[in-house]
């Protein structure tokens, strides 16, 4: 997903292609790191 959205992305932009691939790479990992079922953030804050 992050290669296709940032390319896409990229080209939109007129950007960086690998820039656009890290965004979205940090765009998909921000819900998995503060939902996460077992270390997720949100989890962790509410023991």
């Amino acid at each position: 997903l992050a290669a296709i959205g940032g390319h896409y992305m990229a080209a939109w932009l007129n950007v960086s292609i690998a820039g656009s691939m890290a965004a979205i790479v940090g765009l998909e990992f921000m819900p998995a790191f503060l939902f996460g079922p077992n270390n997720g953030l949100v989890w962790y804050r509410g023991r």
